[in-house]
């Protein structure tokens, strides 16, 4: 039953964003003192490409377009977000600047790539083509964007409002007559919302085994088999939710709703072991 809670489709999106949020600093091992140096960076990371984001896509190339860094991207645009106007330029630009403070907070080495880039007085544009559909987007991130990125601390609230977005929308996801219809945030918790077909699941079944589907879950988190999802339980304690899924019967309307309080989160993320 765990599979069917945390099916990972829902978290593809989410990945993406992470994975273009940390991307600058791979294979970026030490400070460019000089512009030539910092061009050896971007020739390493391009040998390297394309870099997988998963199920979501991949990033094609890097290259130095004079004071710009240019990523081309290609990504399963979920739900066609790009020709529906929903995932416009500003919007991906958007996204990436409330994500890099956390970046910048998870390795020296996103830090020292961007500082670099700042010394150099560079910007990235971002070149994003969906899979689906063919459409492009570029975003452009100028110096001074990233400056004031990189030396702000992490806006969680707003971390975790687009993890939620993201999140809502790649639903519906019917996955062994369980079906993901909903994510929000409500009463303190992000709320996943899901509707139990009874044609095909027992769910009273569902109701019996609750508990022991919690322990499942919390034994996932704290080996941590699943590291988008427990970065997603991150962003929920430090913007102070809980996390929870409401699994709704297509018959009965009754339900069962299985919580983590922010607290909760807390002391299995700490538990952690390195």
């Amino acid at each position: 039953m765990l599979n069917l809670l945390l099916n990972p489709k829902h978290k593809q999106t989410m990945k993406r964003i992470i994975v273009l949020a940390l991307l600058a600093a791979i294979c970026y091992t030490s400070f460019a003192q000089t512009r030539e140096e910092f061009e050896a960076a971007i020739i390493n990371m391009n040998s390297q490409m394309p870099i997988s984001l998963g199920p979501s896509g991949e990033v094609q190339s890097a290259a130095i377009e004079g004071q710009y860094v240019v990523y081309d991207i290609v990504v399963n645009d979920l739900g066609n977000t790009m020709s529906k106007g929903v995932l416009t330029p500003e919007k991906y630009k958007d996204i990436f600047l409330t994500f890099l403070p956390v970046s910048i907070m998870s390795t020296q080495y996103s830090y020292d790539f961007f500082s670099a880039m700042i010394e150099l007085n560079m910007g990235i544009v971002f070149h994003v083509t969906s899979e689906n559909t063919g459409d492009v987007i570029s975003a452009t991130i100028s110096t001074q964007e990233l400056n004031k990125a990189i030396n702000s601390q992490p806006d969680f609230k707003k971390v975790l409002d687009i993890a939620v977005m993201n999140t809502k929308a790649s639903y519906p996801i019917n996955t062994y007559g369980i079906t993901l219809v909903d994510s929000e945030l409500k009463n303190g918790y992000w709320v996943n919302t899901a509707i139990v077909n009874e044609a095909e699941v027992n769910f009273e079944a569902i109701q019996e085994n609750a508990e022991q589907v919690k322990e499942q879950i919390k034994n996932m988190i704290v080996s941590a088999t699943d590291q988008v999802f427990n970065m997603n339980l991150f962003y929920c304690c430090m913007a102070g939710h809980g996390y929870s899924f409401d699994y709704a019967s297509s018959i009965s309307n009754k339900h069962v709703i299985i919580s983590f309080t922010a607290d909760e989160l807390m002391e299995l993320l700490s538990s952690i072991q390195e």
